[in-house]
Formats: structure tokens, sequence, C-alpha cells
């Protein structure tokens, strides 16, 4: 072994003075370099520093105690690196893949954008910004009906269909009885604002019918709004009685309505079918 080092005097050794732990202590504290191998020396609790480390060191995560899969190291309050597991919005396993929680995303993560724009998901799926349009203008779909864009306002175009109905020779009983059907055709991506039917009929001699309700064929619900059903009171011959009813279908299915009317005679034969007259009238936009 090799000593090698700045001594401050304090004691003299001779040519047959034995290097031992005490002729060395003797000399106060002098720097040592120690070269070669160590052999059974040992080293003081904590006498290895970070300085004593070397930077090329390259020292393997194995001589680090057990880390549990997916625990991050962290320093606690006392400065000291503590294994954890991540909680809270996030979460990560043990391939370093980490997953935000749902509905942790607030507005207030989201980074400020500029007053009037809008967020829309774009063709990939990936969040996109529509800035705002002019004044005036409003949000719409664009030709291709894939994304909304800014534009003038179209106005809508109120428009009418009507149609006559053809009344049926059913002689009315006291239970309902089909009087006559009318047809609506409602054009392609239109709307209803609102529906009349018409019925007039002429009254036989000294009868009288009940009530009529008007129907959708394919709904056994009543589709307009008539204040309950229509009232006919006892009519002598050549009275003409004429019934009006509004409102606006909402449970039909295709663009075409067939509206029956239905009518119920209250004694005898009620009225003359030859006098029938039904008919429809419809509002869209």
């Amino acid at each position: 072994m090799a000593v090698t080092g700045t001594v401050t005097r304090g004691f003299t050794f001779s040519d047959t003075t034995p290097i031992t732990p005490s002729n060395l202590n003797s000399l106060g504290t002098p720097t040592v370099e120690i070269a070669g191998a160590v052999g059974t020396l040992s080293l003081d609790d904590g006498s290895i520093t970070n300085a004593k480390v070397s930077a090329t060191a390259a020292i393997d995560y194995s001589k680090l105690a057990a880390l549990t899969g997916g625990n991050l190291l962290v320093g606690n309050g006392s400065n000291v690196a503590t294994s954890v597991t991540m909680s809270g919005d996030c979460t990560m396993d043990n391939a370093g893949a980490v997953s935000i929680g749902e509905d942790k995303v607030t507005l207030a993560m989201i980074a400020a954008g500029t007053e009037g724009d809008v967020l829309y998901f774009g063709a990939s799926g990936a969040p996109t910004l529509l800035a705002k349009g002019a004044a005036g203008e409003v949000l719409k779909m664009d030709s291709g009906a894939t994304a909304p864009e800014w534009g003038a306002e179209t106005a809508s175009t109120l428009a009418f269909v009507s149609a006559q109905g053809t009344p049926t020779s059913t002689t009315l009983t006291t239970s309902d009885t089909d009087v006559g059907s009318v047809t609506l055709t409602l054009p392609s991506e239109k709307t209803w604002q609102w529906v009349k039917i018409v019925f007039s009929t002429q009254i036989a001699t000294g009868e009288s019918i009940g009530t009529f309700t008007p129907k959708i064929s394919t709904d056994s619900m009543s589709w307009v709004n008539n204040d309950g059903d229509w009232s006919m009171p006892g009519n002598d011959n050549d009275t003409q009685v004429t019934y009006i009813a509004e409102g606006v279908p909402t449970s039909h299915t295709t663009t075409s309505i067939t509206v029956d009317l239905y009518a119920r005679r209250s004694s005898s034969t009620g009225d003359t079918v030859a006098d029938r007259v039904l008919y429809a009238v419809g509002q869209y936009v």
C-alpha cells in the first residue's frame, strides 16, 4: 500500500518506525490518498459524499430500492425522495402511459381564445376552431353538411298546400264512421306551420248527427287542436253546416299525410252524403 500526501509535522518516522493507525493518527490531520486495493479496510457510515461520486459513474437503476410499478419518486415534506402513486386528475401505468380521468378537464384548463370563436370537431375528430363571423351572420352547415360555417341568414319561405277531400257514401251509424279522407303532401325538408280541415254537409230532414273527430289515418290520437270533438246539433232538411279544425301535425313520419274524418250520428240517417265537402289546407316553411 502506498501512502502519499502532505504531512503536518507532529511525529517523525524513522526507517524502522512501523506504519500503524496509531502512528498515523499522531500526525494530526494529514491529507492521505490510498491507491491500490482497499483490502480489508472499511468505510464509515455516511463517509461517501456526493462529491466523491463520479459524474460518469452511470449507477444502474437496479442499485436503487425496489419501486412499485407506476409509482414516482417525489420529494416529501422533508425533501426526501419518496415513492408515491400518481393520483388526482391523472394516473400512470407501469409502462409510463398517462391517462386523464373523465370529466377532469374544466373550462379553466382550456387555453383562452378569441371572444366569439367556436370550437367544433373536425374531419379527423380533433377539436377545430372556427373564427367568429361578421355582424348579422348566422351559424349554419356548409354545403357538404360536414362542418359549421358563418353566412347570411336565409329567409324562410312560407307556402301553402291544399287538397279536396273524397267524401264516402257510407251511411252514418251510431259508431264512428269514415266519412271521407284528404291527403296533404309536405315537400321534402319542410315543416308544417298549421293545417286546417273544413267539413261541410247537409243535414237530412228531421235528423241530427253527433261528434266529428279528425285524425291521421296512421295515428290513433287526434292530431288537431279543436277544443274537443265537433258537436253538431239537430238540424232540419236543407240545413248546411260547416266546421273547421286547425292544428299542427306532429306524429306523421312521411312527407304525405292522409287525414280521415270520422262522424257519428245521434239518430236516423244523419246527413245527405251527396252534399258532403271535405277540404284541407296547410302552411309550411
